[in-house]
């Protein structure tokens, strides 16, 4: 197999159709430089169901409630009890889909409401990151445990 910069890759075995690779953009060593897209991630990923193709599509307000109240260990330097703003949250999002973690779209019934799910590449991210840290010992991850 070979892979490509800017490319997509494509494996196939025995006689099974060829499926794509997923390859996120944004290297899991970065993931951790802000918890809530762990969080964000892990909360669009733990309502599938294992073979389902279908995905969780969660509304951004949802979402956003659901972020906000997860507890997120304080790091050096930060003040306890600040809370993620509506602000934050679009950013953190914005970033989430710019690397191709996290896919937006339009609710049909509403078209200003926003509805978010989890990426093959998003999923592949929070893989490797869950095995990276029970690599190193770590037993709870934000989301994850």
């Amino acid at each position: 197999m070979s892979l490509w910069v800017e490319g997509d890759t494509y494996y196939a075995f025995g006689n099974s159709p060829s499926r794509r690779v997923p390859v996120p953009s944004l290297p899991t060593r970065n993931l951790p430089a802000n918890l809530h897209y762990l969080v964000i991630l892990t909360i669009l990923f733990r309502g599938q169901e294992k073979g389902k193709e279908a995905k969780t599509i969660v509304p951004k307000e949802t979402l956003f409630n659901e972020t906000k109240v997860w507890q997120i260990p304080v790091r050096d330097g930060e003040t306890p009890g600040q809370e993620l703003s509506p602000s934050a949250f679009s950013r953190l999002i914005a970033s989430l889909i710019r690397w191709n973690l996290v896919r937006e779209e339009s609710n049909p019934d509403n078209q200003q409401a926003k509805l978010y799910s989890i990426t093959p590449d998003g999923e592949l991210a929070l893989f490797v990151y869950s095995a990276r840290m029970r690599k190193r010992g770590v037993t709870s991850t934000p989301g994850l445990s």
